[in-house]
């Protein structure tokens, strides 16, 4: 199993490859930069890279979970053993939100 760090690294060098929109789906896990809980939802960020005329740009895409017993389960499985179980936010220059009931 990859630690946290090496899990970053590849969802960073894998940004901007996911296959299909899965906002949908109640799997917060795939295509996931980075997954953190707040009080009322479980947040996937897919941080995506761009370069233009301003310079390199970040951009947070984000799909908000509101938490449910079983979604929280499988948050505690994933993510159970971080140091913090809830994580935090990775910073962006801007982002984008969709919610999941």
């Amino acid at each position: 199993m990859q630690d946290g760090s090496e899990r970053f690294i590849d969802a960073l060098m894998n940004a901007g490859h996911c296959d299909g929109d899965d906002a949908g789906q109640a799997d917060f896990s795939d295509c996931a930069t980075n997954v953190y809980r707040t009080r009322n939802y479980i947040v996937k960020q897919r941080i995506v890279f761009s370069e233009g005329r301003l310079g390199v740009t970040t951009v947070s895409d984000d799909v908000f979970y509101e938490r449910t017993p079983e979604r929280d389960g499988k948050y505690e499985d994933l993510f159970g053993d971080r140091l913090e179980t809830d994580g935090r936010r990775v910073p962006a220059m801007g982002y984008i939100r969709r919610y999941v009931k």
